[in-house]
């Protein structure tokens, strides 16, 4: 009696011509609607195994996971066929020329690669290309797996809306964690496109202005050293997104305090609460407030009042720049 040989699971498919495994990607928790439920985004990454080689690949907006994996599984046979063809024919660099010059890189391939390429144990890396995709996103509203990598979008006139855009989204209190509309970026673009937005201010000192430099240094950071880390990618020059600066004024010394932090002291506030007790104050004053950690660290004894009724009263000082911090939380 012959033994049955095991069924592949059901997001692998096994072939003549090599083998695909179909996942579903997790998108960053930033992005979810709401922290309690993570999501995915919308198209299969398909990891090929054909020749001795192995690659992964989007299957692009034709084949999004909602539609089921019947139609992505044809797409995935005919890549794993023509390509060992072209392997057994001698031709692949061929192959590989005419993919690369019809198909542009889009930004979710780019961030793999990229992540592939750095050296291990940088954290430093992954905030480059994490910021370079915040501003093409919030920029575009679509998805990683559908912005390519081209002079035509990643324009100047591209680059100077996400600051008006970052601007706006700042002075209307949404850079407070947890104060922005989940549309807040839907909303600023279309504000953006239908010209209701201010240009960009010069002139006033402001908090986002430091995120909106690291953030472009960072991205550019991506493409640095003669771009050693984006190997085998074939990419435009980029010469409006590698050019591009902005003149506006942050304050002195001012550093935004990355996201990850703010998650991991969440997550452990009832800890510091118990154990590290001014951790827990300067982590309250901070989601409170929306007050700079310099400003934070600069208080007075006297800033903070205790009211009949029990509650407390924060002063905060004027920001730099002439200009107030968000009102003090009571």
């Amino acid at each position: 009696m012959k033994a049955k040989r095991p069924r592949p699971a059901p997001n692998k498919l096994v072939t003549r011509y090599g083998s695909a495994r179909f996942y579903e990607v997790k998108r960053a928790q930033s992005e979810w609607k709401d922290p309690r439920f993570p999501e995915c985004k919308p198209n299969w990454l398909v990891r090929f195994h054909v020749g001795g080689e192995t690659w992964e690949e989007s299957a692009g907006p034709l084949y999004p996971v909602a539609d089921g994996l019947a139609a992505v599984k044809v797409w995935a046979e005919t890549i794993m066929r023509t390509r060992l063809e072209a392997m057994r024919a001698g031709k692949l660099d061929e192959l590989e020329a005419v993919v690369r010059a019809a198909d542009a890189v889009m930004l979710s391939r780019l961030r793999m690669v990229y992540l592939q390429n750095v050296p291990p144990g940088k954290p430093d890396y992954r905030k480059n290309i994490g910021r370079l995709c915040s501003i093409l996103t919030e920029a575009t509203g679509l998805d990683e797996e559908l912005i390519p990598v081209t002079d035509a979008l990643w324009s100047r006139e591209l680059l100077l809306g996400w600051v008006r855009m970052r601007q706006e989204h700042f002075r209307r209190g949404w850079t407070v964690r947890g104060e922005a509309p989940l549309d807040a970026w839907q909303q600023l673009r279309g504000e953006l496109k239908a010209g209701k937005l201010p240009g960009i201010d010069k002139e006033a000192v402001m908090e986002c202005n430091t995120t909106i430099q690291t953030y472009l240094r960072c991205a550019k950071a991506v493409f640095a050293n003669q771009r050693e880390y984006l190997v085998g990618l074939k990419l435009p020059e980029l010469k409006d997104f590698m050019g591009f600066s902005v003149d506006v004024d942050a304050p002195k010394g001012h550093r935004e305090i990355e996201g990850g932090v703010l998650d991991a002291l969440a997550a452990d506030t009832a800890r510091l609460a118990r154990e590290e007790p001014k951790v827990y104050a300067f982590y309250l004053l901070a989601t409170w407030t929306g007050a700079r950690p310099i400003t934070i660290t600069h208080l007075a004894g006297d800033a903070l009042r205790v009211l009949p009724d029990g509650t407390g009263e924060i002063e905060l000082p004027a920001a730099k720049g002439g200009g107030a911090d968000p009102p003090g939380a009571q």
